[in-house]
């Protein structure tokens, strides 16, 4: 989506427009098919996480009373980014990237016996743990303590899901 209508770093409010990705190019121009999708017979499950408790939270799209295309604006809101938590049931949501890029361990832990993890870093890659900076600029903007801590932990948590991944460590038993 290369255009200042969704990414546009001097709109300070909004640096990424979430609203125009959901309205504009999903619902209009990128039509997704909303039925379809409900209708699979693979379930639809999205990673957000908590803006109050700071925990990852995995969305079974087909049980939830959110309308899906909320479902996917909560994945991609962004804090600092975006403007705002978006609610899913009530509670509001960001994406889970901000506490953990991938929430492995979350999809071991419901049963799923076959993931695909397609890796984006070279397997050396070490998450490095948020510059003291980049932690007041993030509590600032959010102000919520517990998403505070979930961020700063970010970079060992992220460790622990690419070591899983590559099989460094055992997957949990189960």
């Amino acid at each position: 989506c290369p255009t200042r209508k969704f990414l546009n770093p001097w709109r300070l409010a909004k640096i990424i427009d979430v609203d125009y990705l959901i309205e504009d190019v999903v619902a209009k121009e990128k039509l997704l098919d909303l039925e379809k999708i409900k209708c699979s017979a693979t379930k639809l499950i999205v990673a957000v996480c908590s803006q109050t408790t700071g925990k990852v939270q995995l969305i079974d799209t087909r049980s939830c009373t959110t309308p899906l295309l909320e479902v996917c604006r909560a994945a991609m809101a962004v804090p600092v980014f975006y403007n705002r938590a978006i609610k899913i049931d009530g509670e509001p949501f960001i994406d889970c990237g901000t506490v953990l890029p991938f929430p492995l361990m979350h999809v071991l832990e419901r049963g799923v016996t076959d993931v695909l993890v397609l890796a984006t870093r070279p397997a050396s890659f070490k998450e490095q743990q948020p510059s003291v900076a980049m932690q007041i600029l993030f509590n600032r903007c959010v102000g919520q303590p517990h998403l505070a801590q979930a961020y700063a932990q970010r970079h060992y948590n992220s460790r622990i899901m690419r070591e899983l991944s590559l099989g460094h460590i055992p997957a949990p038993s189960g």
